[in-house]
């Protein structure tokens, strides 16, 4: 009989355990959560040489608008205040170097460049257009095709 109330003793006590971390885990996802895609416009458009997937996020209790580019060599996150454009983040993709060149407040500009021989790389920048951020990507294909 110790042996089934040890048993019970620890399922209780795994139990408590998982309650208390599941708990704790759901706060902090919804609080870090909470205002993902709240209030956000109509499907942005971008003009942009290079294909990117822009998207639009738009918090309605500050002025900033932002929005992400990606496309060839990984994401740039800009936001403007009214005219203003400022540089929020950038991740390069595997294999390549992310370089920041100006970062507002009238142009921002990052570069996206292969780590590796093949030249590849995109030059992204961004301004203000009606208070949105607006990316123009150029694509650079390298030229490759040396002896082997």
């Amino acid at each position: 009989m110790r042996m089934s109330r040890a048993v019970l003793v620890g399922i209780a006590a795994w139990l408590a355990v998982v309650v208390v971390g599941s708990t704790a885990v759901w706060f902090v996802i919804s609080a870090a959560g909470e205002n993902v895609g709240a209030g956000e416009d109509a499907p942005a458009r971008a003009t942009a040489t290079l294909p990117g997937r822009p998207t639009t996020t738009h918090d309605s209790t500050s002025a900033p608008r932002r929005r992400t580019w990606a496309g060839l060599g990984g994401l740039v996150t800009a936001q403007c205040r009214g005219r203003d454009i400022g540089y929020v983040s950038s991740q390069p993709d595997n294999g390549f170097a992310v370089e920041q060149g100006d970062e507002g407040p009238v142009t921002l500009e990052v570069r996206f460049i292969a780590q590796d021989e093949s030249g590849r790389g995109s030059e992204v920048t961004a301004h203000c257009v009606g208070g949105v951020p607006h990316f123009d990507g150029r694509f650079d294909g390298g030229g490759g095709g040396g002896d082997e």
